[in-house]
């Protein structure tokens, strides 16, 4: 993405009310833009409370294994497909088993924690099969920031790193989705540890499962939701342009 679009921070409820590919079934979106809680920027308004997390630079820093950012018991009508979009991600110390992204309290139906060897693991419960989709070994380097997105299209879990698919699964059996709202915590379990240490710049949640030429539109333009009359910045490619070599890794790119 261009740097002077990732330095601008949109003002807020900018959110494009155009119809668009971006905005389709987004229910959660906030650029993280200082303030005292974290905004949600869609119409559900479901602000997060921060712990300890801190603004810094173009986003949130978790310093401590205690951040966290919680926003609540969450309705936001996922009960088939979704994506989650984590924007600016970084890990600045890497501690196998720290969550990034999860649905807390008691029961788990989802989260997205680290592994071992710079890596890390999606699980997600469902009345059939579940998934449990690892990234492979080096997928994240520390101090370095990257764009995740992780989809379920009901048949397969999907992760991409920088608008690259990165992993996938297929359950033998995937049934339906197992939670009636979203308990949604950025950083530290539950229990008040086990946080992922790092920094975050934005993150969103779709109640559908993005194409993978979307994927690649938000990896190089995070803020399309909040644009209007862009012209070519609008669209997500349905291939990579050309002359960009879109299986390469993206550390080669560097």
């Amino acid at each position: 993405m261009p740097s002077y679009l990732r330095q601008q921070k949109f003002p807020f409820g900018s959110l494009r009310k155009d119809p668009h590919w971006s905005t389709q079934g987004l229910v959660l979106y906030s650029q993280l833009k200082p303030a005292g809680q974290v905004i949600d920027e869609t119409a559900n308004k479901r602000h997060g409370v921060l712990s300890g997390a801190v603004w810094k630079g173009a986003g949130l820093t978790f310093a401590n294994v205690t951040d966290s950012v919680d926003l609540g018991n969450t309705q936001l009508g996922i009960t088939e497909r979704f994506s989650f979009v984590l924007d600016g991600f970084l890990i600045s110390t890497f501690t196998a088993g720290a969550f990034i992204f999860s649905r807390h309290q008691f029961v788990r139906p989802w989260l997205f924690i680290l592994a071992d060897t710079n890596r890390a693991r999606f699980r997600l419960a469902t009345s059939g099969d579940d998934v449990s989709l690892f990234l492979p070994n080096d997928s994240f380097q520390t101090g370095t920031k990257c764009h995740v997105v992780i989809t379920w299209d009901q048949v397969t879990c999907r992760i991409y790193i920088d608008g690259i698919e990165e992993a996938s699964q297929a359950p033998a059996s995937p049934g339906t989705l197992s939670w009636q709202t979203e308990q949604i915590r950025i950083g530290q379990e539950d229990t008040g540890q086990d946080g992922w240490q790092g920094s975050l710049e934005g993150f969103s949640i779709y109640k559908r499962s993005l194409l993978p030429s979307e994927v690649f539109g938000l990896s190089s333009n995070p803020t399309l939701p909040l644009q209007q009359g862009v012209g070519w910045m609008g669209k997500a490619p349905a291939v990579a342009p050309t002359g960009i070599p879109i299986l390469r890794r993206r550390r080669e790119c560097a």
